[in-house]
């Protein structure tokens, strides 16, 4: 089975998301000051552990480097309470050449992400929170392509579940005061079976061919018995029309239905052979 990237399509648009929120303050001038926080991606495991300072940043009180950001998946889970029916067909995409595209109903999951900012100060921190906090009244919707045959984005509900915060004592020693905020967030969204792909067209014309075929293997008395052999003319002058029909007109209607079965045999024990049709 093949991936459709839906998860890294929800962290991407996160990010996005994350990545557009200014922040303002004033400098030591009272100039005002306008920036984004630098966010990275990264593991639940790193995504509190300072990697991008050097030990030289903190000693020299470098504060340029602050405010960081980094965002990181901690948790799925099945959202029992919104299960559909997975053997109903969604998103029908007809291609040029006639197929058809559809996939089963997806699977609802919630993702839990954090995201978490540091920053210099307790009055930093606060001043964050104040920021981005507002934006989830009320909660937020991503527009996400989250599966390939969308003829427009889905509308993946984003809300802020809890903010928390502390002073981070991996470098106590040299007292630089800086502080972790962490906004735990849900995306309600969902994960895809794979895409399939059906001709209409194709299966009419391998039905009809086979029909054909059992018709060819009768002898001469027995085709001289079948009642309704017009049944598999007609179907093969339809494909013939059909074919024509996707020439002129690729964006055509070419589902033809089903043939019954014209030049089946259905019994030949007896001596007398008919066509079902």
């Amino acid at each position: 089975m093949i991936s459709h990237g839906t998860i890294n399509l929800y962290t991407a648009a996160l990010l996005s998301f994350l990545r557009k929120i200014k922040i303002e303050f004033l400098d030591e001038n009272k100039n005002l000051i306008t920036k984004n926080i630098p966010i990275m991606y990264s593991s639940k495991e790193k995504a509190k552990s300072l990697e991008f300072f050097k030990q030289e940043d903190f000693i020299s009180g470098n504060v340029n480097l602050l405010p960081r950001g980094t965002l990181s998946l901690v948790t799925i889970i099945k959202r029992e309470d919104a299960l559909l029916n997975r053997n109903i067909k969604i998103n029908k995409v007809k291609n040029i050449d006639g197929s058809f595209e559809y996939a089963y109903n997806s699977v609802p999951f919630s993702f839990i992400y954090e995201f978490n900012i540091f920053c210099r100060g307790m009055s930093e921190l606060t001043s964050l929170i104040e920021i981005i906090m507002p934006r989830f009244n009320p909660n937020l919707a991503l527009d996400v392509y989250d599966v390939a045959n969308l003829d427009e984005p889905s509308r993946i509900p984003l809300k802020l579940m809890d903010v928390a915060f502390e002073e981070v004592d991996g470098f106590s020693e040299t007292s630089k005061n800086i502080w972790n905020a962490t906004f735990s967030m849900q995306i309600d969204g969902n994960l895809y079976q794979n895409i399939k792909t059906t001709n209409p067209l194709t299966e009419y014309k391998e039905a009809v061919n086979k029909a054909r075929a059992a018709y060819d293997k009768l002898t001469v008395d027995q085709k001289a018995l079948v009642e309704n052999y017009d049944v598999l003319v007609k179907a093969m002058k339809t494909i013939d029309d059909l074919k024509k029909q996707a020439k002129d007109d690729p964006n055509g209607p070419t589902n033809p239905g089903q043939p019954n079965n014209p030049g089946q045999s259905s019994s030949q024990g007896n001596g007398s052979t008919r066509s079902s049709s």
